[in-house]
């Protein structure tokens, strides 16, 4: 009887001490995955990096303010310069240039040239960028002359973006400030109409 009580008092600890035992296992793997999850996090936040998550058809997108308005984003690295909508364009105060014909995927249409003071992704910020003013679109496309300021890394489904070493950083990750005013650009153009000798087939070009 004594031999069976002890056999089963036996059992009993290696039970709770196997149990105990598994139990710190997991808490020391879920502590561990924790860890690593604030690294990434603290990682992807860094005041020089910025980390954009692709959606399902394979776009990055997040938040961009300008002259301390938010809008959203689209990368577009085959765009030459950034495009803001014509709506979005007012309420961040920007001048108007020139106008200027673009090729879209509706076909020709023309452009308004600006300059954007304020230009802020993250806590990086630039400023004095040329950038052009769009009536069709409804979000902003970051184009290369704004994206020449990173480098430009992608992993998997992640884009990130690390300021270069000439970029502003500021203080405050995204938070609007004060938008500058801005003088009016003003240009000369000169309209040219060339026709054939039956006026039929003409041709209109513009330049400065």
């Amino acid at each position: 009887m004594i031999k069976l009580i002890i056999s089963v008092l036996i059992a009993t600890f290696l039970w709770h001490w196997t149990n105990k035992t598994q139990i710190m296992e997991q808490v020391k793997l879920l502590t561990h995955q924790i860890t690593q999850k604030e690294a990434i996090t603290a990682k992807d936040i860094q005041p020089y990096k910025m980390v954009l998550t692709a959606d399902q058809l394979g776009h990055f997108r997040g938040t961009v303010f300008m002259n301390g308005v938010p809008m959203p984003f689209m990368i577009d690295t085959g765009a030459t310069l950034t495009t803001v909508p014509a709506t979005m364009a007012r309420k961040a105060d920007l001048p108007l240039g020139r106008q200027y014909p673009v090729s879209t995927a509706n076909g020709k249409a023309f452009q308004t040239a600006t300059i954007i003071s304020s230009l802020k992704i993250g806590y990086a910020e630039l400023n004095d960028i040329n950038g052009g003013i769009n009536q069709t679109t409804d979000e902003v496309l970051l184009g290369m002359n704004t994206l020449n300021y990173f480098d430009i890394g992608i992993s998997g489904n992640k884009m990130i973006l690390s300021a270069k070493p000439s970029v502003r950083i500021t203080s405050n990750f995204g938070s609007p400030t004060t938008p500058r005013k801005t003088k009016p650009i003003t240009y000369t153009w000169k309209k040219s109409v060339i026709c054939d000798e039956n006026g039929e087939d003409c041709k209109t070009t513009y330049s400065e």
